[in-house]
C-alpha cells in the first residue's frame, strides 16, 4: 500500500467504492513497477516485449533461428 500511495497524486484521498477504472490501474501498474525496479519505462517495454516474444517460441521448431542457437 505504501508503494501505491507514493505513486498516486493524492494519497490522502480514499479509493472509489467500486474500485476505480481500468485505465487508472493500467497507468498505476507500470509506474509502480518502474519505481520498484528503479528502471526506465523504456527498459520495462523492452523487457515486456522480449518476454512475450520468448513465450511464443517453440524450442522444438527446427526452422527457428532461436532454437538453432540454443538447441
Amino acid at each position: 500500500m505504501a508503494k501505491v500511495k507514493s505513486v498516486i497524486a493524492n494519497p490522502g484521498e480514499s479509493a472509489d467504492s467500486w474500485g476505480g477504472r481500468f485505465a487508472e490501474w493500467a497507468m498505476l501498474t507500470p509506474h509502480a513497477l518502474r519505481i520498484k525496479l528503479g528502471k526506465s519505462y523504456r527498459f520495462q517495454v523492452l523487457k515486456s516485449t522480449t518476454l512475450l516474444y520468448v513465450r511464443t517460441l517453440n524450442i522444438t521448431d527446427t526452422h527457428s533461428t532461436v532454437s538453432k542457437k540454443h538447441g
